[in-house]
């Protein structure tokens, strides 16, 4: 579990992985949260400094914290290298658009499992229609969706649910 901002963050958890690397085996499972008052995410720093050093890494939990990608290819090419992880839980995250949970989700494309317990957006201007986009390689065979009922009035979430009914990623 590492903790951004706090004694066990991910750029340590990155020295610790290179300098002894015997124990980059030994992690099956990554749990990343963040305090409320941090100024500055961290989490999308995440695949660039970790995915060729956690090659077993199968489940990815993220809790109490503020998503922000960065636009531009390098997020998603560098996400996908993280392909053992199956399971993806997302708690109480921000994201700045719907867009960015589903460039996570297109990048991730062995999930199986979602779990999206209490997600928030800071836009909620409707994108595109979701039959817009091209297909997605994930397919997921398991998904929880808990949302309070805010998230719903901005649209974000039901236009995140059609999106993956539309895209294949659901079925």
């Amino acid at each position: 579990t590492t903790t951004p901002g706090e004694d066990q963050s991910l750029e340590q958890l990155h020295a610790l992985l290179t300098a002894q690397p015997h124990l980059q085996t030994y992690v099956s499972a990554l749990t990343m949260r963040g305090r409320r008052d941090d100024v500055l995410p961290r989490i999308h720093t995440l695949p660039l400094k970790i995915p060729r050093l956690l090659p077993l890494m199968r489940r990815m939990q993220i809790e109490d914290n503020l998503v922000y990608l960065p636009s531009g290819a390098a997020f998603d090419v560098n996400m996908r290298q993280f392909t053992n992880v199956t399971s993806l839980e997302l708690t109480r995250i921000h994201f700045s658009s719907v867009n960015d949970l589903r460039r996570i989700i297109g990048a991730l494309r062995g999930l199986h499992i979602l779990k999206l317990v209490w997600p928030t957006w800071s836009s909620s201007r409707n994108p595109a229609h979701p039959a817009q986009y091209p297909l997605a390689r994930t397919r997921l065979q398991e998904l929880l969706i808990a949302a309070r009922a805010e998230p719903l009035a901005g649209g974000n979430l039901t236009y995140f649910v059609e999106w993956l009914a539309y895209s294949g990623t659901v079925s």
